[in-house]
């Protein structure tokens, strides 16, 4: 039986003072577990200070290594669940419970080596549901991804960078990419809101769907104007049809705005989210195919305009029965030469779709 001899500490990164809004990579602590047996795990410890880190995870008289360190790695739960209850008289939140998770996973990476198993083997195997893959092809697979960062920041040269390094990492089998946003410190700067001009006056016809993590408005009467009027060159060329956002914790159908394009909020994927006054009294809705569920009507202002926003509501038996609660789902969007078909779920214990509203 493996037993944990050591936890170590160290920081990646590009100093202390980098500016990660700059492109930079901020100092990261990351874990590693050793074992008597020769096996390590690894993890990250993302958004908690690495001076907390290194002061708290290390030998046996630190405040996690005095829990794990001479522990047998009988299941990565029984370590979880030992560490959890040492820490009853703690506030059980916070930087606290951001370590134990990192230290969770470099367990369970221990666990995996040690039965020759990868963890997600472990963890039930791959899940994937109709949505996800082609009803032709439909196959269970692991899609490998990472996330790309740049050595420069803003406009043409980080987005050459990135797509040629999305290049090479799709030649090495990745499938995915999480990438930097576009906008610096919540704002556009010229060189971005020119390049997105640019890109989009060249589409030479093609039409345009727009990603975005911020939303340029938002059915609670909320707009950005930099996202909007600012923008007024982009909507000139009339090729952008659909801009899809999230940030907002639901998931939204909006009318066409007086821009030109249909704007979608997808942001009710897992964070949960109390159903906002205007929905749960808004007296305007439209079917979804299931009884416990509707698209609510809410008219909020644009640009002086008014524009007509559809929110998916009902209950989230997910997270908890009250009513209150917004439900979790998604939208997929089918691309083709000549079109682009929008289907949205609910995320339940047996998810669904629904009909468009």
């Amino acid at each position: 039986m493996l037993k944990i001899t050591r936890l170590e500490t160290f920081v990646i990164g590009d100093g202390p003072d980098v500016d990660p809004d700059k492109g930079g990579i901020g100092p990261l602590a990351c874990l590693r577990v050793h074992t008597d047996g020769g096996l390590i795990g690894f993890s990250e410890v993302f958004r908690v200070p690495p001076g907390v880190v290194k002061a708290t995870v290390g030998g046996p008289d630190t405040h996690f290594g005095r829990l794990l360190i001479g522990q047998q790695v009988t299941h990565p739960e029984r370590l979880w669940q030992h560490v959890w209850d040492s820490l009853i008289h703690t506030n059980r939140r916070g930087w606290e419970i951001i370590i134990l998770g990192a230290l969770d996973v470099a367990i369970w990476d221990v666990y995996g080596q040690s039965l020759g198993q990868p963890v997600w083997q472990l963890l039930g195997g791959v899940h994937r549901g109709p949505f996800q893959t082609h009803s032709e092809t439909r196959k269970t697979s692991v899609v490998p991804y990472c996330t790309l960062v740049s050595d420069v920041w803003g406009g043409e040269p980080m987005f050459a960078q990135q797509v040629e390094r999305a290049e090479r990492l799709a030649a090495l089998g990745y499938r995915a990419f999480k990438v930097e946003p576009m906008m610096h410190s919540g704002h556009l700067a010229a060189n971005q809101r020119q390049w997105l001009i640019d890109m989009v006056k060249g589409a030479q016809g093609r039409r345009v769907i727009l990603l975005s993590h911020h939303q340029p408005f938002h059915f609670t009467k909320s707009e950005n104007s930099e996202l909007t009027t600012g923008l007024q060159p982009v909507w000139d060329t009339g090729n952008v049809d659909f801009w899809f956002w999230g940030h907002q914790h639901a998931g939204v159908r909006y009318d066409q705005s007086p821009f030109g394009f249909r704007g979608r909020c997808v942001g009710h994927g897992g964070i949960p989210e109390l159903r906002p006054t205007e929905v749960r009294t808004s007296g305007v809705s439209r079917p979804t195919g299931h009884a416990d569920y509707a698209w609510k009507g809410i008219t909020t202002p644009v640009a002086s305009h008014d524009v007509q926003a559809w929110i998916i509501d009902g209950p989230n038996p997910l997270v908890s029965q009250d009513p209150d609660f917004s439900p979790h789902g998604w939208a997929v969007l089918e691309l083709d030469a000549e079109s682009a078909t929008e289907r949205w779920y609910v995320a339940s214990d047996d998810s669904f779709e629904v009909t468009l509203p």
